[in-house]
């Protein structure tokens, strides 16, 4: 301690390291739940630690990121992965078959209106309709 010229053996003044605890994770994981659109710095001020510290926890320890305005889990389950590679491998199975088929979606536009707002689908086509969009949209 006295190499380095220090004359005190008192603790430096600043900011002390904060040991994230499995109770601070959880509190932190309770307080999403309850509203997913909570923002980081909402979190900070109703838990008492740093930004950083709560950033830390959403990302690392409970792999949270932040989608639209909403935390969602970071991992899919077990089912959204074997979703997610079935549709790639039919994906896969259908452009080896028919290799001109993603030219199709490019080309026409196809959107899937039960992911969309009234308000995109208005964007995108200039249409109000439900089924003057569903017209639109198909290609088979």
């Amino acid at each position: 301690m006295f190499l380095r010229g220090r004359e005190s053996l008192k603790e430096d003044s600043g900011q002390s390291h904060l040991v994230i605890t499995n109770d601070l994770v959880h509190k932190v994981d309770q307080i999403i739940h309850v509203n997913k659109r909570r923002t980081v710095k909402d979190i900070r001020e109703e838990v008492g630690v740093s930004f950083s510290s709560v950033r830390n926890i959403i990302k690392e320890k409970l792999h949270y990121k932040k989608l639209s305005v909403q935390w969602v889990p970071h991992n899919l389950t077990d089912n959204q992965l074997w979703l997610h590679m079935g549709l790639s491998l039919q994906n896969l199975v259908r452009y080896r078959a028919e290799s001109y088929f993603l030219d199709k979606v490019v080309e026409e536009g196809i959107l899937a209106p039960s992911l969309l707002t009234r308000k995109q689908i208005t964007k995108f086509t200039g249409q109000t309709s439900q089924s003057k969009l569903q017209n639109k949209s198909r290609v088979m």
